[in-house]
């Protein structure tokens, strides 16, 4: 019996006449949930108009898999930045796993690399879900794998159309550095990349906006832009943090950002516990009492307290292995 095997192949739409364009577009409209959907009429307006987007170049793709169309992606290259935008990669709902994206994700790359694209980072918004601090992380998850990093600041994500609200919320920002990973992003670094991604949304909507309305979302994009400088109180911002709550550090698919300071917490009253021990053991060698003794009863207690803590958590090995001592001090604010 011959083993079952799928030919995948890259569409680059360039109009949107193309039957294939339209079977990506409703793989897009039914894929996308409301608060990340850009309206598809905009996307047919741009798919058309690719010329005419001043601030470098636009991709459309489309994925077939032996024939079908399966996926919709949808990138943005800004030229002068040197700044890639992945705004879409979405796969129909039967297609939908990691291979089948990672395929998808492959031939992408391998098409901006052969066109001569020079980009120095790639950028991904990861939407928040429910609210600020928890999210689905199989987005996160899958972008990891190809050597995305979160980035440890605050990131809001513009509005999107005239009347999608809740689009505006609080997001996240993964970061691929093509030179090569780096563990911390300069301050200033992150903020022009920030501004690059808020330029690339003024610059979609504006043949979709009045005078007025472009006015307002300059005046949003400035907000925004200012609550985040704020926001980071450091010259530089962590690599795969905000900080781990988002990060495969975890198991759970919702990851609640408290559960990092509980575990900080938790170190921080084991290495009391130890220093109390060792206290305890010094005065009663003072006195002539049999330290081995005690030492005999102290060392089984405090292992018992580790083997409490990871099985109260499980996640803590594995959190416990990206962070160093100063880390967790200077989550003590």
């Amino acid at each position: 019996m011959g083993q079952f095997s799928i030919k995948y192949e890259l569409v680059r739409f360039k109009s949107s006449d193309d039957k294939d364009f339209q079977d990506s577009l409703r793989i897009y409209r039914s894929s996308t949930p409301h608060e990340q959907k850009t309206n598809s009429s905009e996307i047919v307006y741009w798919v058309d108009n690719q010329r005419e987007f001043g601030i470098g170049e636009l991709f459309f793709f489309g994925i077939k898999a032996n024939g079908v169309v399966v996926g919709y992606a949808e990138l943005a290259y800004v030229k002068k930045e040197r700044i890639l935008i992945i705004d879409y990669i979405n796969l129909d709902q039967n297609y939908r796993s990691n291979n089948n994206f990672y395929t998808f994700y492959a031939l992408i790359i391998n098409y901006i690399n052969n066109e001569s694209i020079d980009y120095d980072y790639i950028t991904k918004e990861i939407l928040c879900r429910y609210n600020e601090t928890h999210i689905h992380k199989e987005d996160v998850s899958l972008y990891e794998l190809e050597n995305f990093k979160v980035v440890n600041g605050l990131y809001i994500q513009p509005q999107l159309e005239r009347n999608n609200i809740e689009s505006v919320k609080e997001s996240l920002i993964m970061l691929y550095t093509r030179a090569g990973l780096c563990p911390v992003l300069k301050k200033d670094a992150y903020l022009h990349i920030v501004e690059v991604i808020y330029d690339y949304y003024y610059c979609w909507d504006k043949p979709f906006l009045n005078d007025g309305e472009c006015v307002l979302s300059k005046k949003r994009a400035e907000t925004n832009l200012t609550a985040i400088n704020k926001s980071i109180t450091n010259d530089a911002v962590t690599l795969n943090g905000y900080p781990f709550k988002f990060s495969s550090s975890t198991n759970g698919t919702e990851i609640p950002a408290k559960n990092r300071n509980n575990f900080v917490l938790a170190i921080i009253f084991l290495v009391i516990f130890v220093a109390l021990v060792l206290s305890v053991l010094y005065f009663l060698s003072q006195y002539g009492y049999d330290t081995k003794a005690v030492v005999s009863i102290g060392i089984p207690l405090a292992l018992c307290f580790i083997l409490a803590l990871v099985v109260l958590d499980k996640d803590n090995l594995k959190i416990l292995k990206k962070t160093s001592i100063l880390q967790i001090f200077g989550l003590l604010k």
